[in-house]
């Protein structure tokens, strides 16, 4: 009996997650207009206060794309995403945009980047970051 009830348990977590996390994925899709078609991958990471996500990416030349971001946390932009060029160096930073949770950009040259997600300092909780790619019609 003990075991089936911790099964249930397990079970009801599981669940409340999956919802969660289709919910957030929901609110993602909204950052894409019909103009905007998905990459096809939902990116998932989970992070902590003191830990950075990260994802690598190539970007093709003379393409314009639209990266967006969201989050299981209950507060809107509170999720800090940086893209790196292959050296590391920043090639943008929401940081500088008041969290915004998407940037649109288009690069000249096929390029590899390195995206990073991170909480911002004054959340003391672990989130779920997921992050969706598209590009422009």
């Amino acid at each position: 009996m003990k075991r089936i009830l911790i099964y249930l348990f397990l079970i009801g977590i599981f669940k409340t997650a999956i919802g969660q996390i289709d919910a957030v994925e929901t609110n993602l899709r909204t950052y894409f207009p019909k103009n905007y078609l998905s990459d096809g991958q939902i990116y998932r990471t989970m992070i902590t206060p003191d830990e950075v996500g990260e994802f690598q990416v190539t970007f093709f030349a003379n393409i314009r794309y639209r990266v967006a971001i969201a989050s299981t946390l209950n507060a809107p932009n509170k999720i800090i995403f940086r893209m790196l060029d292959p050296e590391r160096n920043i090639l943008f930073s929401n940081r500088d945009f008041d969290n915004s949770p998407y940037w649109d950009f288009q690069f000249t040259g096929t390029i590899n980047c390195i995206i990073e997600v991170e909480i911002a300092p004054e959340i003391d909780k672990s989130a779920i970051a997921l992050m969706m790619i598209g590009y422009q019609q």
